[in-house]
């Protein structure tokens, strides 16, 4: 069986519409990640039909900040690459989040509770850093061996 290719995403943060309608168009890509404060309803019209549109909605101590209009929502502890979770009870069970991407500190030693959320992804990035933008392979492989099942049988937690 031939293995499907990777499906790039382009994240942007505050960017204008058709800068990222650009970027879409020239890059191929799957999806486009809003990760600022822009109006996503500004966005679907002019991005290619294929393309998905992904929104991060911060989640504090108010609650889970409004993201309405997009494919997916990625949930996350405030404008990203902090390193920090927050509390997950306040997405736990929120039909949205079986479409949408868990976010915000996320490593190894969490990966397996974070999983068992049911998100539809993890989105993963300082925590697996030894230091800022590089990504430690160690770390790396204690995440996904985090995620993996210890021995045949055990039920997967997502």
């Amino acid at each position: 069986a031939a293995k499907a290719a990777p499906k790039r995403v382009g994240i942007f943060r505050d960017a204008k519409p058709e800068d990222v309608n650009a970027a879409a168009r020239r890059l191929g890509l799957h999806a486009v990640q809003l990760h600022g404060r822009e109006e996503v309803e500004r966005f679907r019209p002019i991005l290619p039909e294929t393309t998905e549109l992904w929104a991060t909605a911060e989640v504090g101590a108010g609650g889970v900040g409004p993201r309405t209009g997009a494919d997916r929502i990625l949930f996350d502890s405030g404008r990203g690459g902090t390193g920090r979770t927050f509390d997950w009870a306040r997405v736990a069970g929120r039909p949205e989040l079986a479409r949408g991407v868990l976010a915000g500190g996320l490593n190894p030693a969490n990966a397996r509770a974070a999983a068992g959320l049911g998100a539809w992804a993890l989105d993963v990035c300082s925590g697996l850093e030894a230091i800022p933008r590089w990504k430690d392979s160690n770390r790396v492989g204690a995440f996904f061996d985090a995620l993996r099942p210890a021995a045949r049988g055990e039920a997967r937690p997502c």
